[in-house]
């Protein structure tokens, strides 16, 4: 009897199995999980961030077509020289077109109403290439990325403002304002194109 329970007692002492650890398998799985699990952590990063830039670049958009309409609607006795309706065509601005500050300042003097709308057109410009904001050498920092600011007159009052500007990535912009463009701004046939048009009514 004590035998029997010697020969039990040592059968459960009896050491289990040893464990070798995880097998090189499995560590190449786990290895290849994180891996696919980061590159898509950071994949997700760069589309968000994509994301952001276009949604700011629209936002910006939108913020400087209300902003030359208010400048319009303020000033409508020169409708015509933001745009002239008799040829059909937009007004075009952008990369520095407009060239230097005209005269006279209209923010520190009263200006007629053509003055004002020439003042009008180049500040919008500048607001439109970024120069709000500069570095410290004077180059813009703000604005939208390759902006192009158009104003077409239809006449009576009708008004179109289209901004165009370089998206960052593909896109079928091509049916919307074809008109406002400028030469090899937004890659080969425009497929990096983005527009915000904007069509109101100005009482004259």
């Amino acid at each position: 009897m004590a035998h029997t329970a010697y020969q039990h007692g040592h059968h459960l002492r009896r050491p289990r199995r040893d464990q070798t650890g995880l097998c090189m398998t499995e560590v190449l799985v786990a290895v290849f999980i994180f891996a696919f699990g980061g590159i898509g952590a950071a994949t997700m990063q760069i589309l968000s961030a994509q994301a952001n830039l276009e949604a700011h670049q629209r936002s910006q958009a939108v913020y400087h077509a209300t902003d030359i309409l208010e400048r319009i609607r303020n000033n409508t006795g020169a409708l015509a020289d933001y745009d002239t309706p008799a040829d059909g065509d937009w007004t075009i601005l952008g990369d520095g077109s407009r060239g230097t500050q005209p005269t006279p300042d209209c923010e520190s003097v009263a200006c007629t109403a053509t003055q004002q709308a020439t003042y009008d057109l180049w500040e919008w410009e500048r607001a439109l290439d970024g120069h709000e904001r500069t570095r410290a050498d004077a180059t813009p920092a703000g604005g939208l990325i390759h902006p192009t600011g158009c104003i077409r007159n239809h006449g009576n009052g009708q008004l179109e403002i289209a901004i165009a500007w370089h998206g960052r990535r593909e896109t079928l912009n091509a049916s919307v304002a074809p008109g406002c463009a400028a030469t090899d701004r937004y890659g080969e046939d425009s497929q990096f194109r983005r527009v915000m048009r904007l069509r109101t009514h100005v009482q004259p």
